[in-house]
């Protein structure tokens, strides 16, 4: 993550070059015009191609800038995601089993069993966006979605997920 975000910074500080040389052409190109080397029929042209070259490069910055705003936030908040995520990890072998009960009830939206396997069904999408198809367990990219995941070859449930489940 940090590579991307030196690269982000080194796109930025690119663009700014970029910028300062465009600037420094169209002061020669006014420079030009002033000293009567250039005509006015060559500056206009000339000046409107460089004004509208700034304004792209000016563009590129704000946006590169802006992504780069974002994917700090996003480091910060995946960071502190995973900072929770082992703090939880940490605990559950801890805690008791009514408190990973109500874990598994907050997390699971519903268990449906049938003849030849179990669906767990959860009340949040593991990946966003995911909901292209509510038959397919597979996202845009190819990634498998938990979301309807299924256990087979298993006849019964565990003693252990019949505690959790209240049973």
């Amino acid at each position: 993550m940090m590579e991307r975000n030196e690269k982000r910074g080194f796109d930025t500080s690119n663009l700014e070059k970029q910028r300062l040389q465009l600037e420094k052409g169209k002061s020669r190109l006014i420079d030009s015009y002033a000293d009567g080397i250039i005509d006015k029929t060559d500056f206009e042209p000339k000046m409107q191609q460089l004004k509208n070259r700034l304004e792209q490069i000016d563009q590129q910055i704000f946006e590169s800038r802006q992504q780069g705003a974002v994917q700090s936030e996003l480091f910060l908040v995946i960071s502190r995601l995973e900072e929770f995520a082992g703090a939880v990890t940490e605990k559950l072998d801890t805690i008791d089993l009514e408190t990973k009960r109500r874990i598994v009830l907050g997390l699971v939206k519903r268990v449906e069993i049938h003849k030849d396997e179990i669906v767990v069904v959860f009340r949040i999408d593991p990946q966003p966006g995911a909901h292209a198809s509510e038959n397919s367990n597979e996202s845009n990219d190819g990634v498998k979605s938990m979301q309807h995941c299924k256990r087979r070859n298993q006849p019964c449930i565990s003693k252990l997920d019949a505690e959790w489940l209240g049973n």
